[in-house]
């Protein structure tokens, strides 16, 4: 069901011009992006509750739906920097909280990749924490950012205090 909506939301994004249909451009990247994220946690569920060790297929398929739902994060994220290199210093009130919303998930998704390579996953839990910190930064530059994405601006500042942690330990065991 969410495969086929995917097609769906796709073939439509597909056919409409950015140029002048922006907006809708942007609320069907970030409902696809979502809807792989859902495949993800369904199948990390799936996998989970087995209690059994995940088959190498099975490891692929989570991180091929983790790298297309960051894709579609990213394309939306693009669209908000109009043109420019960076993000602007402050965003409009209708694209604050899903510009933090998308961050927040890319910081959650690249922790979810499963990698038994110590270096990408290093790699991984870095880009998460760049994504945490940036909401963090944000939200302390623009202080009613924080009403906004006050749940997530804690997960955010828990994880900017954690993370660092985590890659030291993996820092301490791949040396």
């Amino acid at each position: 069901m969410h495969k086929r909506r995917i097609d769906i939301l796709s073939e439509c994004l597909k056919e409409l011009s950015p140029q002048f249909y922006l907006l809708v451009c942007r609320q069907l990247m970030f409902e696809i992006a979502e809807t792989y994220s859902t495949m993800v946690d369904t199948k990390t569920a799936i996998i989970e509750a087995s209690g059994e060790r995940p088959s190498g297929h099975a490891l692929k398929k989570i991180n091929t739906l983790i790298s297309q739902s960051i894709s579609q994060y990213d394309n939306y994220l693009q669209s908000l920097k109009a043109g420019q290199s960076d993000f602007p210093e402050t965003f409009s009130d209708d694209n604050l909280r899903p510009a933090l919303i998308a961050m927040f998930y890319l910081g959650r998704l690249h922790s979810k990749y499963i990698e038994l390579d110590p270096l990408k996953n290093m790699k991984n839990i870095k880009a998460s924490l760049d994504h945490y910190q940036f909401i963090v930064k944000y939200c302390h530059r623009n202080p009613m950012a924080s009403e906004k994405v006050s749940a997530e601006l804690e997960i955010c500042k828990e994880m900017v205090e954690l993370l660092p942690l985590k890659l030291d330990k993996l820092r301490a065991a791949t040396a």
